[in-house]
């Protein structure tokens, strides 16, 4: 009895789902759907895990502006905007310690930036915001941008109010775009790994099979990359665990007996 008869449609999202996850025999099947339905299961699993790290990363930074609101100093200088130029009145630099940031203001020029003693914060300059975010520093803001201004402490409590009603939007449609291009970039640089495993080992796959079989073993690396992100997992050392992921689950796939007959892609 064949049990490898071609197969019209996928089965539900989460019977694929899970499939692709725990089934080897799976992946067979897996080869020969119709490439539109491979594709509309990576574009419905980009999308849900996507969102989930979106959600995830605009929380955190809900959370993070909740914070830097609650401990903005009552005593907060204000900041004068003219012809592209910051000045404020006082001693400087400034340095204001409020969890979870530092805040230092120099419009002098005397100091360029936070100092490697601080790894969150924000540097206040004549010429625009820096951000350092992590030991990792990046211009926020230029007063080039903004039209002459007072900037008091609240109107930043408010600008702080209005990126956190938009973070929840902002971050999960980023998180989509990046899921939608990073991903499919993922299975091209895994693809020369899965087209050796099919040589090497006269497999017999041919290259639509091979790639139909890719989009479905993306679930587990997907499953994987969003397991790292929601549980602050996510660095330098796991960066490369969700490819290593694709490319196991690929060649589990791969070399898979009892290759069926081919079908048209």
């Amino acid at each position: 009895m064949n049990t490898d008869a071609p197969s019209e449609k996928l089965p539900t999202f989460l019977e694929t789902f899970a499939q692709s996850i725990v089934r080897r025999d799976w992946y067979r099947q897996a080869a020969r759907v119709p490439t539109r339905s491979a594709v509309r299961y990576a574009v419905l699993l980009f999308l849900v895990t996507g969102t989930l790290t979106g959600a995830k990363h605009a929380m955190d930074a809900h959370a993070f502006l909740g914070e830097l609101a609650e401990n903005i100093p009552d005593d907060f200088p204000a900041l004068t905007i003219e012809k592209g130029k910051a000045r404020t009145a006082g001693p400087q630099p400034r340095t204001i310690t409020s969890k979870p940031v530092t805040l230092v203001i120099d419009t002098t020029g005397r100091q360029k930036s936070l100092g490697e003693d601080v790894a969150d914060g924000f540097f206040v300059s004549a010429d625009g915001v820096l951000l350092k975010r992590s030991g990792y520093e990046a211009e926020a803001l230029r007063f080039s941008d903004l039209p002459d201004t007072t900037i008091t402490r609240q109107a930043v409590l408010r600008l702080i109010d209005g990126a956190r009603t938009a973070v929840f939007p902002l971050a999960i449609a980023g998180s989509l775009a990046l899921t939608l291009v990073v991903k499919p970039a993922h299975l091209l640089l895994v693809s020369p790994f899965a087209f050796l495993i099919n040589w090497r080992g006269k497999q017999g796959w041919k290259p639509p099979e091979i790639f139909r079989m890719g989009v479905f073993a993306l679930t587990p690396a997907l499953l994987a990359d969003t397991f790292l992100t929601l549980t602050d997992l996510h660095g330098p050392v796991t960066f490369g665990f969700p490819l290593a992921v694709l490319a196991w689950y690929w060649a589990f796939g791969l070399t898979a007996p009892q290759r069926p007959a081919a079908v048209a892609s």
